[in-house]
């Protein structure tokens, strides 16, 4: 899991460094408590892995880093941002809270 997590953040990192993604934390002492990306891509800005350790949840942690990330992509002016959530989870009720609405269905598959 080292090994992934360390190559996913090789990939962001140059897009956050040349300003085409924002990824923020939320920090409890010296514990990562909360953290979010929004990457720009072009018409849509897509949001990346909104994640709140269990014993923070229902803070409004995850919520102000949304609210955080949404406001930059719309100073980018991406009208459009896409996050995606299962429905009737509790994220797709938080998100819903903020303001998104469902735009359709995703279906996926995945070899186990």
């Amino acid at each position: 899991y080292l090994t992934f997590t360390r190559g996913r953040w090789e990939v962001r990192r140059p897009l956050s460094e040349n300003g085409q993604a924002l990824f923020l934390g939320a920090w409890a002492d010296d514990r990562l408590v909360g953290h979010v990306g929004i990457i720009d891509c072009g018409p849509v800005a897509r949001y990346q892995n909104v994640v709140t350790r269990a014993e923070f949840r229902r803070r409004g942690i995850a919520a102000h880093l949304v609210g955080e990330c949404s406001a930059w992509a719309t100073e980018r002016g991406r009208a459009r941002q896409l996050i995606m959530a299962d429905e009737g989870s509790v994220a797709a009720r938080m998100y819903a809270g903020l303001g998104f609405v469902s735009d359709g269905e995703v279906v996926g598959a995945q070899r186990v």
